[in-house]
């Protein structure tokens, strides 16, 4: 998926259906705009479900800038696991979000 933002709320980045029980995300962050130092992260999340808690682990970042953008959540909601992220209220700046996404059914 791919989003482009510039709040601080939590913005779903993506989801899939809770048939699967994990998956596996590389999220690629891209900061920018006027008078803003471009900065670029990448993170890797990995995800588990049991049908009602989702587990996140938040590993594997690294930035150009050596500065995290925001932190990751995932819930389920109706038949679906949804993964959000929410910008740093000091990440000022236009917010581009790229995800691939590697999923295992249950």
């Amino acid at each position: 998926s791919d989003e482009v933002f510039g709040n601080t709320q939590q913005t779903k980045i993506d989801s899939f259906p809770s048939t699967y029980r994990s998956a596996k995300f590389f999220v690629q962050i891209s900061l920018g705009g006027a008078g803003v130092a471009a900065n670029y992260q990448i993170t890797e999340l990995p995800i588990v479900h049991s049908g009602t808690d989702v587990d996140l682990v938040d590993y594997g970042t690294a930035s150009t800038l050596g500065r995290r953008l925001g932190d990751f959540t995932a819930n389920i909601v109706g038949s679906n696991v949804e993964i959000y992220f929410k910008r740093y209220a000091v990440t000022i700046g236009q917010i581009q979000i790229k995800t691939v996404r590697t999923a295992v059914l249950s």
